[in-house]
């Protein structure tokens, strides 16, 4: 998928960019409240291994850097 800034976040203001977050966020949960009970048990299993340790997680630039060839 092709990367493009829709907005350019150095040009707002810290209140600005909270706002953004807050309306990120709540637009993420939203979404999140709409998924089926079977993937909420997933995204609930998946987040507990994570924070448990179970599952190591990966600085994005690693991922990108394994499949940009791929």
């Amino acid at each position: 998928m092709p990367h493009s800034q829709l907005i350019d976040i150095a040009a707002l203001t810290p209140v600005e960019r909270m706002a953004l977050a807050d309306m990120l966020y709540d637009s993420a949960m939203q979404e999140i409240g709409k998924l089926p009970p079977e993937e909420m048990a997933e995204m609930d299993r998946r987040i507990s291994r994570l924070v448990s340790g179970e599952d190591a997680s990966y600085p994005w630039s690693d991922v990108h850097a394994r499949h940009a060839g791929a």
